[in-house]
Order: structure tokens, then C-alpha cells, then sequence
């Protein structure tokens, strides 16, 4: 390309081959590529080929590219109060980048002392990079806002903390997924940990949970209230986030099933001891099962359910355990057994785990046992 068309795009954006609006700034590609052709004309013609190599390493490593001269962001933008930080860092790492890989943990706490010692100017990438940790955290807006006006600055800095940076700035505002859906999921991880950390309690408080679980359904409900109108209504998202869409709808009931299924399992072998809570968690059960395996369902449909997919199959396997309890309260019951017949074909994607196998198996004698008593009547 000539060099006056490089310089023409320089801080441009550009559409590539997929029609995707792409930065073309200091650290583009071109940019990099005249460096490398700087760095190879200036290496004389007998050194060695170890010789090259490491010379070149060195002019086009991340860390040269800035020419070690640290790009202030050209907004002034403050840190954080620092406290504010410590406690959003300490819920991001345990339950964000556990999910999705970003930070590590390590290098990030060892520099925490400096960000603050630090006296002038700050790394775009910095700022940036501890305010989108309150932004996902928190689920704070005008974190967000304040790390998007770094841009600029950020991908002149063309470090490897610049990337990371946009990594995060991804998560909340990616084109691959639906608005608000990364602080959505990021707010539904920390309710399903803490419901996890309620019932696998041990000891004295084990008898004391319900309590807590009612909190935590009561923040469930307020979670999905809140959720925007497109993270409800699938029929206003594009097809390309429909999976990300359904799945995060599936985790809401998925978590409901998780708190239900002791009060379930009662129900199907201790039926007439069972008083009104236990009625109370088991409909609410029954109701999250049923809207798990319509979405099931619906993925398999679209070809967006995948049995190579762990957590697909987890998903599955965790809705047909929960439909095998409601049969056993009630075998007789039409509706529940016609949801067996139409929820096989979704079951058999399991069939190449071991459970999956036992679990097809027993749903194909289920069906067959309702049959010949059919038969015999």
C-alpha cells in the first residue's frame, strides 16, 4: 500500500473483508509491518541469524512498541477511590475473569500499591482497566463511560495492558453479544455463588438456610424483572445472539431448579408429609423446569444445541433429573409424561457421556413401562 494511503488511514476507522468496522491507529498492522522493515534495514548484512532474531525481537516486542514512553490518557480522568476498587477487584476475580479469562490476578494485585504510589500522569490502559473492573463488578455505568473516553489513548499505547483493556470493554459492550447481557451474567454468577455456598453449608447452620435461599429468590426475581426487554423476548434478537440470549435465560431457571430440587426429591418419595413450603419450592421447580426444557428445546431446534458442549450437556442432564422426580411424584400424570417423550430427542445428544447413557436408558424404560400399562388396560 502506498505510503500515502497509509498515512491517510492512520487513525481511521476502516471496514475489512467481513464488513466489520476496524481501528486502523498507530499500532495497525501497516504500522507494525514498517517497524519490522525499520528494524531488519538497519541490522547489518554478516551478523548472524541468532543475531536477527533477537535484534528484531527486541525493536518489535509490545514492550518497545510504546518506545517506553508511557501515553497519558488526553482526558483527565482520576483512580478510583481505592477501596471501591479492592472490593470490586476481589468480586471480579472470583467471579468474572474465573469465567472468562482477562487479568492475572497476581500481576494485577502485586501493581495495585504502585497505581496509587505512582505520582504523575497514569497509563490510559490503567485507568481504563481499573474503572471497567468497577464497571463489570458493580455494574456501574459511569465507570464504563469513564474508561471508554481512554479509547483513544489506549490503542495509540499498543500495550499488552491496552488489549487487555479492550477485552474488558468487550465484555460490557461486545457486537457478539446482546446489550447489557455481560453485567446481567456477570450479576447472575454472583447470586448463583452465593446460592452454592448455601446449600453445600456444613455444620450447625445447615438447618438454618431457608432464610437465606428466600433472599436469594427474592433477589432472583428482582434480577429478572430488571433484565431489559431483548434479554426476555427472543423474538427481537438477531439470530446470531439467540444462544447467548436462551443460555442466559436457562441459568435464571437453572438456579431456581438448583434451590427447588431437596424440596422436589421430597415430594416424590415423602409426598404426604410434605407441608406448604415444601408445595411452594416444588411448583416453582416444576415451573423452571418446564421453561428449561422449552428453551432446551428450542436450542436443539435452531441448531444452536451442541453435545461436543459441556455445559449443554450439563444443562440437559440437570433438566431431565429434574423431570424423572416430577414423573416419580406423579407417573399417572399425562402432561408430565408426554414432556418425557418429547424431551428424549434432547436427551440422546447426552448419550456419548456415561451418565447420559443411564439417563437415556432410563427415560426409554419409563416410556416403555407407560406403554404396557396402557397396553394391559
Amino acid at each position: 500500500m502506498p505510503r500515502s494511503v497509509v498515512e491517510a488511514l492512520e487513525g481511521a476507522f476502516i471496514r475489512d473483508s467481513t464488513n466489520t468496522r476496524r481501528f486502523d491507529g498507530g499500532t495497525s498492522y501497516s504500522a507494525f509491518q514498517s517497524k519490522i522493515s525499520s528494524a531488519l534495514s538497519s541490522i547489518p548484512s554478516k551478523s548472524s541469524i541468532q543475531s536477527k532474531l533477537t535484534f528484531l525481537h527486541q525493536q518489535t516486542s509490545l514492550s518497545s512498541c510504546d518506545d517506553a514512553v508511557p501515553i497519558s490518557p488526553k482526558v483527565p480522568v482520576q483512580l478510583p477511590d481505592r477501596r471501591a476498587l479492592e472490593q470490586a477487584s476481589e468480586v471480579f476475580f472470583a467471579e468474572i475473569n474465573c469465567i472468562i479469562y482477562v487479568l492475572n490476578q497476581d500481576r494485577f494485585f502485586s501493581s495495585f500499591d504502585r497505581i496509587y504510589d505512582l505520582q504523575g500522569p497514569h497509563q490510559a490502559s490503567t485507568l481504563a482497566t481499573v474503572h471497567l473492573i468497577i464497571a463489570l463488578a458493580q455494574g456501574s455505568s459511569e465507570s464504563f463511560e469513564t474508561a471508554c473516553l481512554q479509547t483513544d489513548a489506549i490503542i495509540e499505547e499498543g500495550t499488552q495492558e491496552s488489549v487487555e483493556a479492550f477485552m474488558l470493554m468487550r465484555m460490557i459492550a461486545s457486537p457478539f453479544t446482546p446489550p447489557g447481557y455481560a453485567l446481567a451474567s456477570a450479576m447472575l454468577s454472583k447470586i448463583l455463588r452465593r446460592v452454592l455456598q448455601c446449600l453445600c453449608k456444613e455444620g450447625p447452620g445447615q438447618a438454618d438456610i431457608q432464610p437465606q435461599l428466600n433472599t436469594l429468590f427474592d433477589e432472583m426475581q428482582s434480577w429478572w424483572a430488571e433484565l431489559p426487554t431483548h434479554l426476555h423476548d427472543c423474538s427481537t434478537v438477531a439470530p446470531s445472539l439467540l444462544r447467548t440470549t436462551l443460555h442466559l435465560q436457562l441459568r435464571y431457571h437453572y438456579i431456581v431448579c438448583l434451590i427447588a430440587r431437596p424440596y422436589l426429591f421430597f415430594l416424590a418419595f415423602e409426598q404426604k408429609f410434605a407441608d406448604e413450603m415444601v408445595l411452594k419450592w416444588a411448583e416453582l421447580g416444576e415451573r423452571a423446569n418446564q421453561n428449561s426444557i422449552r428453551i432446551l428445546k428450542t436450542l436443539q431446534i435452531s441448531g444452536h444445541l451442541s453435545s461436543s458442549f459441556w455445559l449443554d450437556v450439563h444443562h440437559v442432564l440437570c433438566a431431565g433429573l429434574i423431570l424423572l422426580l416430577r414423573v416419580l411424584k406423579n407417573p399417572a400424570l399425562p402432561s408430565c409424561l408426554q414432556e418425557v417423550y418429547d424431551f428424549l430427542p434432547t436427551l440422546r445428544i447426552t448419550s456419548h457421556t456415561r451418565i447420559g447413557q443411564f439417563a437415556v436408558e432410563c427415560f426409554e424404560m419409563l416410556e416403555q413401562n407407560v406403554q404396557d400399562g396402557n397396553e394391559q388396560r
